[in-house]
């Protein structure tokens, strides 16, 4: 296997699994859906992959990572620019309510831990007033 994806060299699907960490049956079903069909075929009809279908996956894998669904990773693959930059702006601020979401939780667990055992109830939940209790 070569380093430079743009090389004329092919991989097979378990190569391309192993590489990209993702399994054999998930790069079956992008080929049977058509999002990752393989550029080429040997004569026995095994998927032989390049450096160009790898790069696709990566962005496949991207959008994946970023909670799109298969059909929305569809459209952003065959989507111009604009719509592409668009959808990541989107995407960006959702990752960031949560990022804050899990950072109000952190601080939470923290003062749960940071209380004593007297100080807090059964269910180790500190006693606060109830609006604090939900913030």
């Amino acid at each position: 296997m070569s380093s430079d994806a743009d090389s004329a060299e092919t991989y097979g699907v378990g190569e391309v699994a192993r590489i990209a960490g993702v399994t054999v049956r998930a790069l079956h079903h992008y080929d049977e859906i058509g999002l990752l069909r393989p550029s080429m075929r040997t004569e026995a009809g095994y998927r032989r992959y390049t450096g160009r279908d790898l790069r696709r996956l990566q962005r496949i894998r991207l959008f994946r990572a970023l909670d799109f669904t298969l059909d929305d990773v569809r459209v952003l693959l065959e989507a111009p620019d604009a719509t592409l930059r668009s959808a990541l702006i989107e995407q960006r601020g959702a990752l960031l309510r949560r990022l804050e979401d899990t950072g109000s939780l952190i601080a939470i667990i923290d003062r749960v831990l940071g209380e004593s055992p007297g100080d807090a109830t059964r269910e180790g939940v500190p006693a606060v007033g109830p609006e604090e209790m939900f913030e």
